[in-house]
């Protein structure tokens, strides 16, 4: 005998939230591929705005690589849908992830989220690809100017950190390491 399982899905959009029911079973539940991230970004001319949404990793049907999927809707050129592989399931999502980085900045749209401009909310990576010494030479100018810039944040604690400019408070790149 197959068991129902009752889901409850609460999906969110800019105007409110509303719960979603229904019954399933575990063999419905298993193939079922619901999203592990969804954001809204919007752009300057305050069109509709942009959706991104990631599924979750899953290892390939043949081979050992893993796949994750990503849809950006809400484009000039329409849904933009791709899968990106990795290693494992971490490795593929981090690669959607700058995939999707890349894709936005090829548009050469200015796009929000949070509410300041040219700011999606994914952080450049560092290729791993690189040498290790090469990667750890970045991170070490990461973490000097991360360093650099909480103590100016200190000195002006009442701005929010998106009025603190550091290069108007002459912070610039340290010098990479020679090893």
């Amino acid at each position: 005998m197959v068991r129902p399982i009752f889901l409850r899905l609460l999906l969110t959009n800019l105007t409110g939230s509303i719960n979603v029911y229904f019954f399933c079973n575990e063999r419905m539940l298993s193939k079922m591929e619901l999203p592990i991230l969804v954001r809204y970004l919007h752009t300057d001319d305050n069109a509709e705005p942009v959706v991104l949404t990631i599924d979750k990793p899953r290892r390939e049907e043949v081979g050992r690589d893993w796949k994750c999927e990503f849809r950006i809707k809400g484009l000039s050129n329409g849904i933009q849908a791709q899968t990106v592989n990795g290693i494992d399931g971490l490795q593929a999502l981090l690669n959607a992830l700058e995939h999707i980085r890349i894709l936005l900045k090829n548009t050469g749209m200015c796009f929000s989220w949070e509410g300041e401009y040219g700011d999606v909310g994914i952080p450049r990576m560092i290729p791993q690809y690189l040498p290790r010494k090469f990667v750890r030479n970045i991170e070490r100018c990461i973490d000097k100017q991360r360093a650099e810039f909480s103590k100016v944040r200190e000195q002006y604690s009442g701005l929010p950190t998106s009025e603190i400019r550091v290069q108007s408070l002459g912070l610039v790149a340290p010098e990479v390491d020679k090893e």
